[in-house]
């Protein structure tokens, strides 16, 4: 968040719970934001505004994208 100048306050509440992320755990979100992301190459691309949420884990992962998100650039 701080690389991206997110803020506590810019996020939504959420009432997601993920399952999985740590095995044998679950972790609810610090809460969700949009964000403005592009897929493709200079030539191709395409811009839509994805839903993250936001959880504080560690992980091997920066980002998570759920099946509505991936729908998107089917």
């Amino acid at each position: 968040m701080e690389k991206l100048n997110i803020k506590v306050k810019q996020m939504l509440p959420s009432r997601t719970v993920s399952h999985g992320i740590v095995p044998g755990l679950s972790c609810s979100p610090i809460g969700k934001i949009k964000i403005d992301v592009l897929f493709g190459d200079k030539d191709h691309f395409r811009r839509e505004a994805v839903w993250f949420e936001v959880v504080d884990l560690e992980s091997l992962y920066h980002a998570l994208l759920c099946r509505p998100a991936l729908a998107k650039f089917m």
